[in-house]
């Protein structure tokens, strides 16, 4: 591949994560400090702003897939196999999970500021929108980027296994930068993103690794779920 051709994939891979960091770490933040953020309504109104965003976000890196010619990963091919490596991928995950967790005696300070997030929530609508933005379009995002946008632009299909390394890489600074963490935080996200990454490498769509991430952050949310479906459906 081409300097000017890598130089052109470098620039559509940023422009959405540059328009993410824009509007979502200095904009909305600016905004939060200088409102009252205490405001249920306000609260809210971050949340769904957050979503309006991961929406266009989604949408522009469509955009990109086109550009790009790569609108085939969005076409999944149902085989009993793949379904069958999409289980297998949720069980390494959570092995995965419980082994780090059992080496640390503790959860992630990632998943800390989650549930540090969850309990001073103070939005009358809160679950509903934590667990869209966590369940449904944080997963996607994060699989159009680090599995899609990575995989596809940087050493595809790579004889040496170097888009899942790239992969598994960008995935994990995702989760531990601006946090405190671990050489086993690391070695968790890192592994992890490995996991969805040959997941996606398997199947030649990412279809399947999003719905990976979207069971697995359901999975890891079921509480608040449950909490949710108890007091606003029965």
């Amino acid at each position: 591949m081409s300097v000017k051709v890598w130089g052109k994939r470098l620039c559509l891979l940023l422009l959405p994560v540059v328009i993410n960091l824009l509007y979502i770490r200095i904009g909305l933040s600016w905004f939060l400090s200088v409102v009252n953020n205490d405001s249920p309504i306000i609260y809210d109104s971050v949340r769904l702003a957050r979503i309006a965003v991961d929406v266009v976000f989604i949408l522009l890196s469509v955009f990109i897939f086109y550009k790009l010619k790569e609108l085939e990963i969005f076409k999944p091919k149902w085989k009993i196999r793949h379904v069958i490596y999409l289980g297998l991928s949720f069980l390494l995950l959570f092995y995965l999970q419980h082994a780090v967790g059992f080496l640390r005696g503790q959860v992630s300070y990632n998943q800390q500021s989650i549930d540090y997030m969850i309990a001073s929530s103070q939005g009358e609508y809160f679950a509903p929108l934590f667990l869209l933005s966590t369940c449904i379009t944080g997963p996607i995002i994060e699989e159009l980027i680090c599995r899609g946008l990575v995989m596809r632009t940087f050493f595809k299909d790579s004889r040496y296994g170097l888009d899942i390394v790239a992969s598994g890489l960008v995935f994990c600074m995702g989760h531990i930068l601006g946090l405190p963490w671990s050489v086993l935080d690391f070695l968790g996200f890192f592994i992890g993103g490995m996991i969805f990454a040959g997941l996606f490498r398997l199947t030649k769509s990412i279809v399947y690794p999003i719905l990976l991430h979207v069971i697995w952050n359901g999975f890891l949310s079921w509480n608040l779920i449950l909490t949710f479906i108890y007091f606003n459906i029965f």
